[in-house]
């Protein structure tokens, strides 16, 4: 599975967040290893809202491990930043 489906399967709103009707963008960066191992996960840009950024990093980081890079990849990393819009449709 791709990176990015394997995590828009686990990405779900937070619950205290929704209760709450926060909104936000979070902006993370994460970097995988060659083997696909998580090497970091941090936020770039803050929601401004900590269930929001806290729910970022947290389906970074139950998507991980990652599918191992393929022999033709000349990389020992990959860093890839990557969107997550919160909304709630009224």
């Amino acid at each position: 599975m791709k990176t990015r489906e394997k995590i828009n399967r686990l990405w779900s709103y937070p619950r205290q967040a929704y209760e709450h009707r926060e909104t936000g963008i979070v902006i993370v960066r994460f970097s995988i290893n060659r083997n696909g191992r998580l090497h970091q996960n941090r936020i770039e840009e803050s929601s401004g809202v900590a269930a929001l950024d806290q729910g970022a990093l947290g389906v970074i980081r139950a998507a991980a491990p990652f599918r191992p890079f393929t022999a033709d990849m000349k990389l020992s990393r990959l860093h890839i930043i990557a969107t997550f819009k919160y909304r709630l449709d009224d």
